[in-house]
């Protein structure tokens, strides 16, 4: 059984990851239910797994705790190092530039 510590101990400090709503589509797909059962069976709501499936949200560690036990998932599924900088994040801290006219 999963539990929040668990959660908390899988994300590496120095390794920035991201959520990945395609492993919630998949873990949906996998279980043969649409989302209203997915999301009746995991303890959520069904707008819950509608908005993760989106990209919308992001699992709450307790909602993670609830799809981990209910499928028999580990942690670490739901997430991907990011390696890129996503497009208009930014990487560098912005210059400030007066107007001088």
């Amino acid at each position: 059984m999963t539990s929040t510590a668990q959660i908390e101990n899988a994300v590496p400090e120095k390794a920035p990851l991201v959520f990945r709503p395609e492993a919630i589509r998949e873990l949906v797909a996998a279980s043969g239910l649409k989302e209203r059962g997915f999301a009746k069976v995991a303890g959520v709501t069904q707008q819950a797994v509608s908005f993760w499936v989106r990209g919308c949200t992001v699992p709450s560690v307790s909602s993670l705790v609830l799809l981990c036990n209910a499928f028999d998932v580990e942690p670490g599924c739901f997430f991907r190092r990011d390696t890129e900088a996503a497009p208009g994040v930014l990487t560098e801290r912005p210059r400030l530039v007066r107007n001088t006219g």
